[in-house]
């Protein structure tokens, strides 16, 4: 993309703008993805280098920690020398380069090299422009865009942003602004060309002062260029474009420097600018090598780890049939309850599969007035799946009574029910107990709801209610083959959908499936369940050679995280089946205390020398703690994700670090199993990934700080105090013990087919060759690595010799 926006023109201004903002959606919809999706058309390393120049954030750890990394044994000094080796700069001799890995200590401090033509405005006008125009700013934008905390619209629903400003400036008493010409100007609509005329001067700098404008609040903007772009990351729909925002700025600007100069204020000329500058520029020194050399040095160590266990490690042998089996998601929090429920119950057998479970819909609550998306971000479903029936209404608490804004009633509520919320308030922190306004993952949808998923012929906003017996027969086969899930049924198979549980807690979004859009993905366990219980289904999958015993049923259950409790949607299971689905549930609970003592292990504050049972329930009270901002630790220390059978990872200690896809190489000649598969976990697990990455890099720019001072503003973004620009990334308790490394997938299949694979879709295959994450095949026969380089895959060999055959039992 042409990054010169010496030459003006408006649309291409706006459109460049676009491409550089934040593209996180809302809270209620909070989806990982790369914060520099800007640069994903460059080299990973490039990108970062870019990146940290032009917008000034930080893009890897400091030299210091780098070096302190290596003391403890984080970096290895053998990977340490072999990627000096790959990466010698020309005339420069290895030891030197080591050397100087060594005699930086200062931390990554950048500078942005690019002349600011902001900053020569204000300097001419003598003013703070941020400090004057922010604030009013910020607030306008959260009363026009507010979900919920006002009682009352302020501006009319049905008009666009300046149409609603020209209707209050119009209608009120009071004004937006401190003098009249910049109000003559809103009325009359005054171009954006004009403003920038009047404030600029020079039209060769409109469209950099425009980048500059916006890029200092970058948030603001990219949630309304979000907005604009997909009307329904609101739940109620707000008519703005990013191009209004910068015409009401712009006036906002102006009147702040006619309050200052006065009226009789002089547009500047080109004079004041220098001459010959750029508008970015770049720096290709050792600096930056010295940097990426550590960060794959970093990234190595650990890979090269895990890949010779891979390689070396003997297989387990399992028995062809099971007892129970389970389809969980292959979110890395759901690794070592894998792994318990093999301990507990060793004739058990899981797979891995995206939380969606390849069923892609809408859902819509009952009562609800909207739907939301329940599968991957990228996909777009043209399915609407509508919770109807048997439905308990919802408890009510006085405290959360709308009658408390009102003046008499106002004082009343807080002189009786306030002191009784502070007495609850004191309770709750020694003793924390489940709230109504908690966000729990089993309240997506109710245990005792019916869930239609038929197709009858009716649509509704253009979508269909439900799915033909073609279309589940389809989705249900596509998931058994990609999985290896063919023969062998087990009587019961568990379909195990994910979400968590949180008080006052903004993120709750995140802790959810990013497979199901950060929705809990009971609804989509629940609809893939019926669907593949279904007769008509199972006589369409015999025709695709896939036979399901009729004494083989499905079952839907949900686990969450937090808790480390499942609730089962069993409310048809067949008498025979009640006695063996009570045992296994058994091996469950076991296991599901296994895991939460496990997990108790990265908190400091939990003793670790007390009983399971009083770990399971401190996690259980950590979900319910109004004071709690760590319910769980979520994705940190993410690093792989793995596609091929179980016996290529079961030996191996992964750490709660990988996402685990099940996949049968033997099954998918065609690659049209790893094409799906790889089309879901690319962009949500690399997603995830980079979004920890640079959260961890830069808590200010990529990330949101700490929790502790977020205000939630309007109930759709999250803002550290209350005129401060909305915060995209993850805040510090999310990634402050996160090893930032870039994900590695690591597949087993012939290196050739991934190549086919990735060569037919560009998307997939510009993760791959930019190195935005990292990829190696494990040969299914011969068990030799290959990892990707420039374009192929070259056979590899860890720093520790791998063994060039894999014991098979």
């Amino acid at each position: 993309m042409n990054t010169s926006i010496s030459e003006f023109e408006l649309s291409e201004s706006i459109k460049l703008i676009k491409h550089f903002l934040p593209k996180q959606a809302g809270i209620k919809d909070y989806v990982s993805q790369n914060p520099l999706s800007a640069f994903q058309d460059r080299n990973f390393h490039e990108a970062c280098r870019k990146s940290s120049l032009w917008l000034g954030t930080k893009t890897y750890l400091s030299f210091s920690e780098y070096q302190q990394l290596y003391a403890e044994g984080a970096i290895k000094a053998k990977t340490l020398k072999r990627i000096i080796k790959e990466n010698a700069l020309e005339g420069m001799e290895q030891q030197i380069l080591l050397d100087e890995l060594f005699a930086w200590n200062k931390d990554t401090s950048i500078q942005v090299n690019f002349l600011s033509v902001r900053k020569v405005i204000e300097e001419f006008y003598g003013i703070n422009l941020r400090k004057f125009v922010q604030p009013r700013l910020y607030r306008i934008l959260a009363s026009f865009l507010d979900q919920g905390i006002h009682l009352e619209h302020i501006f009319p629903a049905e008009l666009g942003f300046i149409d609603a400003l020209i209707f209050i400036e119009t209608n009120s008493k009071t004004s937006l602004f401190k003098n009249q010409e910049v109000v003559s100007l809103l009325l009359k609509k005054e171009s954006i060309q004009s403003l920038l005329n009047r404030i600029v001067g020079d039209d060769q700098h409109f469209g950099q002062y425009m980048f500059e404008q916006q890029m200092t609040h970058p948030g603001w903007s990219g949630f309304v260029a979000m907005v604009e772009s997909n009307a329904r990351v609101l739940t109620e729909e707000k008519k703005i474009t990013l191009e209004e925002v910068i015409q009401f700025e712009l006036l906002l600007e102006m009147d702040a420097i006619i309050s200052i100069k006065g009226c009789s204020w002089v547009s500047p000329n080109s004079t004041i600018f220098p001459v010959n500058t750029h508008f970015l520029n770049d720096d290709d020194s050792a600096y930056w090598k010295l940097l990426m050399i550590w960060q794959e040095a970093l990234e190595w160590s650990y890979f090269d780890k895990i890949l010779n266990d891979i390689s070396t490690k003997p297989v387990k042998k399992k028995d062809a049939e099971s007892d129970f089996q389970t389809l969980f998601c292959i979110d890395d929090r759901c690794i070592t309850l894998r792994k318990h429920l093999a301990s507990v119950h060793p004739n058990s057998a899981s797979f891995g599969t995206p939380g969606f479970f390849g069923v892609e819909f809408n859902y819509q609550p009952y009562g609800a007035q909207q739907y939301t998306k329940s599968c991957p971000a990228p996909i777009t479903p043209e399915f609407l799946i509508q919770e109807k029936g048997n439905i308990k209404s919802h408890k009510k608490d006085l405290h959360f009574t709308n009658q408390s804004y009102t003046p008499i009633l106002g004082m009343i509520v807080s002189m009786t029910l306030g002191f009784w919320s502070v007495f609850k308030l004191a309770i709750g922190t020694f003793k924390p107990k489940n709230q109504l306004f908690a966000h729990k993952s089993v309240y997506h949808v109710h245990p005792d709801s019916d869930l239609p998923i038929e197709f009858s012929g009716l649509t509704e906003d253009g979508l269909k209610l439900g799915f033909t017996h073609e279309e589940m027969t389809l989705r249900v086969f596509k998931v058994l083959k990609s999985i290896g899930l063919t023969t062998n049924f087990a009587e019961i198979i568990y379909v195990v959908g994910h979400g968590a549980s949180s008080v006052n807690n903004p993120y709750y979004a995140s802790y959810d499936c990013g497979a199901c859009c950060s929705r809990p993905g009971s609804v989509n366990a629940r609809v893939f369940a019926a669907m593949a219980n279904k007769k008509e289904v199972r006589e369409g999958l015999k025709s695709k050679g896939i036979l399901i015993p009729n004494k083989t049923i499905f079952v839907a259950a949900l686990h969450d995280t937090t808790c480390d409790e499942i609730t089962y949607y069993d409310k048809d299971l067949p008498l025979e089946k009640v006695d063996a689905h009570h045992f296994y549930q058994t091996s469950f609970a076991k296991a599901l205390l296994l895991n939460a003592a496990e997990r108790t292990n990265r908190f400091d504050l939990i003793d670790k020398k007390i009983g399971n049972h009083k770990k399971h329930q401190l996690l259980i009270n950590k979900s319910k703690s109004l004071f709690e901002p760590r319910q769980e630790w979520k994705h940190t220390d993410n690093a792989l994700c793995i596609i091929g059978m179980p016996r290529i990872f079961e030996s191996v200690d992964l750490d709660k670090r990988a996402f685990l896809n099940s996949y049968d190489p033997y099954k998918d000649s065609d690659g049209s199993s790893l094409t799906m598969i790889l089309s879901a976990a690319i962009p949500v697990c690399g997603g995830i990934n980079l979004d920890y990455f640079f959260s961890r890099m830069d808590q200010q720019l990529f990330g949101s700080g700490t929790k502790l001072p977020h205000n939630v503003l309007g109930l759709f973004a999250v803002t550290n105090g209350v005129e401060d620009d909305i915060r995209p990334g993850l805040p510090s308790q999310m990634v402050e013990i996160h090893t930032p490394t870039r994900m590695m997938f690591i597949i087993e299949q012939e290196p050739n087919l991934i190549m086919h694979v990735l060569n037919a879709n560009p998307k997939m295959m510009q993760w791959v060759d930019n190195h935005w994450i990292h990829c190696c095949a494990v040969h299914p026969t011969t068990r030799t690595l290959y990892r990707y380089e420039s374009g192929s895959f070259v056979a590899y060999q860890t720093d520790a010799s791998i063994a060039s055959q894999f014991l098979v039992s």
